[in-house]
This record gives C-alpha cells, structure tokens and sequence, in this order.
C-alpha cells in the first residue's frame, strides 16, 4: 500500500480509501443492508491490506437528534422501520477498536453527521 501525509498534520493514509458510507444501512444510496459478518469482514480487508483511511463523507444524511446521538452506539438504537436492531454503527466502533483505533461522532440535526473511523495499521 502507498501512503501519503494527510495535509500538514504528520499522519500518514493509505492512498486507497473505504467508502464507508453504507455500512450502517439505511437506503439512502442503496437498498442492500451490510450484514455484521460482511461489516467485519471488509474492515479486516482494509487493515490486512494496508488501508487505514475511511472515508465516511458527512454530506451523505441530514444529521442525528441529539437523543439519537447520546444512543447510537448501542445496539438497540436505530431509527429503522423493518427491524429494531441498529448493529452498524456499534460493529464499526468494537472493529476500530479491535484494530487498535477508535470510533468518533459528531452530528447537527438538519446538516449532518461526521463518522470518523480510524485504524492502526501496525497493530
């Protein structure tokens, strides 16, 4: 994998990304839901293939609720109509941290939401 440095900050990126912005599910841009094992598996992809930046585009929703956002990370949490488990956004986070990354979010009702995945390549 080729890297390069992510501005001026010292960081270094894979030069290949993950569009990740249909992990979670949803429909917006796509009527297939990932399943946890394909979540998992792809994540695996992209660390033992050397890809350490996810791309996770915050124009792609129109933001959480501050509700929504102080539960989104639990397993029970979803806004889905066809089932009441919302197991993206929770998968995601334990697999950054498996990968010796972490998982943040930040979102604004009515604007959007920034996912922001990281992963360790060296762990």
């Amino acid at each position: 994998m080729k890297y390069q440095e992510l501005g001026n900050s010292g960081i270094m990126v894979s030069k290949l990304a993950l569009g990740a912005w249909g992990l979670g599910g949803g429909g917006v841009w796509s009527d297939h839901d990932s399943t946890v094992d394909e979540t998992k598996d792809l994540l695996a992809a992209c660390k033992e293939f050397g890809i350490n930046y996810i791309d996770t585009a915050p124009v792609y929703g129109t933001g959480m609720s501050e509700e929504l956002l102080s539960r989104v990370q639990s397993p029970f949490a979803t806004t889905r109509t066809t089932r009441k488990v919302g197991l993206g956004i929770p998968m995601m986070a334990e697999n950054c941290r498996l990968a010796g990354g972490d998982l943040s979010i930040e979102s604004t009702l009515g604007k959007g939401t920034k996912l922001t995945a990281t992963l360790d390549t060296k762990s």
